[in-house]
């Protein structure tokens, strides 16, 4: 019972294993103090060992304690406590279990409660607005778009509408082939960038509309050296 516990709580005459026992034992006696618990019981109830269970019970003092053995059920031994009750607690006659009356109550009718005014959610800058439009109308395009999006959700990074414009903005820049490169390199790396391949290093270096090739000028200048007109 509750009032044992507190009980055993309150001594101040025990050590802890002792005072874990008698606890555990508290915690299984009647209105009378008696409990007849197996010792499988007293060990699975305090974690402690057998040894320590029987060293424990024959250090509480008698005045706290008495066993009997043989005298519970299936012949285990009968532990009798001997605590003095809290102050705080008191015990009250047995009265018959008699269940109250209730009293003839009318059924209310429900009340109805108005649905509440939704109001319109509230659009967030950069993540409600709408999709800007693509910047090339190509089917291609628009393939490794859909394949961009579906990288950066997987990433639980999803293209946000300022996002979205920046891109556009950086693909027409780009060019569709430059900007369909880009997009393809930066998933195979698993990048949430999007950022072009390097050129390689051995990439020769690319001539300008109506520029004059290198050789040319080597020949030239050597044709003149030898004062020899080309």
């Amino acid at each position: 019972m509750y009032y044992h516990v507190r009980s055993v709580l309150e001594l101040a005459a025990l050590t802890a294993t002792e005072k874990m026992v008698l606890v555990a034992l508290a915690d299984m006696a009647d209105e009378e103090g008696k409990c007849w618990p197996s010792l499988a019981t007293l060990i699975a109830r305090t974690s402690l060992s057998d040894r320590c269970i029987q060293r424990s019970l024959r250090r509480i003092p008698a005045e706290f304690l008495v066993m009997q053995p043989g005298a519970g059920r299936h012949r285990t031994t009968l532990y009798q406590l001997r605590l003095p009750l809290p102050e705080t607690v008191t015990l009250s006659p047995k009265t018959p279990n008699v269940s109250p009356k209730t009293p003839n109550v009318s059924p209310q009718t429900p009340t109805v409660v108005p649905p509440k005014h939704q109001e319109a959610p509230i659009k967030r800058p950069g993540r409600d607005q709408e999709a800007p439009i693509l910047p090339f109308a190509s089917p291609v395009f628009a393939e490794a778009w859909q394949s961009w999006q579906t990288h950066r959700k997987e990433l639980r990074k999803p293209l946000t509408a300022v996002s979205m414009q920046a891109l556009s903005k950086q693909f027409q820049t780009m060019g569709e082939p430059r900007a369909i490169a880009a997009i393809q390199h930066s998933i195979a790396h698993g990048w949430q960038g999007c950022f072009e391949p390097a050129p390689p290093k051995d990439a020769k270096p690319l001539q300008r509309p109506g520029e004059i090739p290198s050789v040319h000028l080597k020949l030239k200048d050597v044709f003149r050296d030898r004062s020899i007109d080309p």
